[in-house]
C-alpha cells in the first residue's frame, strides 16, 4: 500500500511510514530521559517567564516550578504573597486534597442511598406480591364456601 504525500509528489509505504514512526517515537523517549535526567536542561537553555503570584488567587507555585527556581526568585515570590488577608477570607477554599476526600464522600453517601433506596423498592415490591397473594387466597376462600 502507498500514500501519497501532500506536500510533495513522492509516495512511501506503509512499511517506510512505520520505520519513520518508530525513529520519532525513539527520538522522543531519548529527549524525555534526558529531561527526566537533569531536569534543569530546559531550564539552561530556553528563557522562560517567570513565575507570577496572581492577585486574585495567591498561591505559591507548583513543586516541580519552585525546585527550578533560583533562591532570588523563591525570596521573590515569598515577598509577593499575602502575609494577611481581610477576616472577610478567613475561611479559604478547600484546595484539591480536601475537595477530592469530600466528593468521595459524597459519592459514598450517594450510593449508601441508592442501595437503601433499593432495598426500600424490593421490600415495598416483596409486600405487594405478599398482598396479591393473600387478596387470591381469599378469593379462593370465599369461592369454595359458594
Amino acid at each position: 500500500m502507498r500514500a501519497r504525500n501532500s506536500s510533495a509528489t513522492e509516495t512511501i509505504t506503509l512499511r517506510e511510514f512505520s520505520r519513520a514512526q518508530q525513529w520519532h517515537d525513539r527520538c522522543l523517549a531519548c529527549h524525555l530521559a534526558l529531561v527526566a535526567a537533569r531536569p534543569t536542561l530546559i531550564h539552561d537553555l530556553m528563557p522562560f517567564e517567570p513565575y507570577h503570584v496572581d492577585p486574585d488567587d495567591p498561591r505559591a507555585p507548583p513543586q516541580e516550578i519552585w525546585d527550578a527556581l533560583s533562591p532570588e526568585e523563591r525570596q521573590r515570590i515569598v515577598d509577593s504573597l499575602p502575609s494577611e488577608f481581610p477576616v472577610s477570607e478567613a475561611n479559604p477554599p478547600e484546595g484539591d486534597f480536601h475537595f477530592e476526600a469530600s466528593r468521595a464522600e459524597l459519592v459514598q453517601q450517594l450510593a449508601e442511598e441508592s442501595r437503601l433506596r433499593a432495598e426500600e423498592t424490593q421490600r415495598r415490591e416483596d409486600a405487594e406480591r405478599q398482598l396479591a397473594e393473600a387478596r387470591a387466597e381469599i378469593a379462593r376462600l370465599r369461592g369454595e364456601r359458594a
